[in-house]
C-alpha cells in the first residue's frame, strides 16, 4: 500500500469502534472526492448502542471519481474491520488516498 492508503489503514485500526468519523481525500490528477468511514454507533437512554460498524459515504468533490466508487459508497451498506481493510485496499490500487 502507498503512504496514504497505509495511513488510513492505521486510522482504521486505531479508532474503528470508536464515535469519531475517519475523514479522508481521495485524488486522481487534479480531481478530489472527500470522503469518511462513519460509525453506525447510537446512544439511547445513556447507553451506548451498536459501533461495531462503519459505512463509507462520499461527502463531495469530483463526480468522475464517485461514478468509480459509488458500488462501495452505498449509504445503506456497512462494513466490520476487514472489510473496510479491503475497501482501503481497492481504494489504494486507483487512487491517491490522503488522511
Amino acid at each position: 500500500m502507498k503512504e496514504g492508503a497505509e495511513r488510513l489503514a492505521r486510522l482504521v485500526e486505531r479508532w474503528f469502534y470508536s464515535d469519531l468519523d475517519i475523514e479522508f481525500v481521495l485524488k486522481k490528477g487534479r480531481e478530489r472526492l472527500y470522503c469518511k468511514f462513519e460509525s453506525d454507533v447510537y446512544y439511547y437512554k445513556g447507553k451506548r448502542r451498536r459501533g461495531k460498524r462503519r459505512r463509507f459515504l462520499a461527502i463531495h468533490g469530483s463526480d468522475k471519481i464517485y461514478n468509480e466508487i459509488k458500488h462501495l459508497a452505498s449509504t445503506g451498506k456497512y462494513y466490520t474491520k476487514e472489510e473496510l481493510m479491503n475497501v482501503i485496499k481497492e481504494l489504494d490500487e486507483s487512487f491517491e488516498v490522503e488522511a
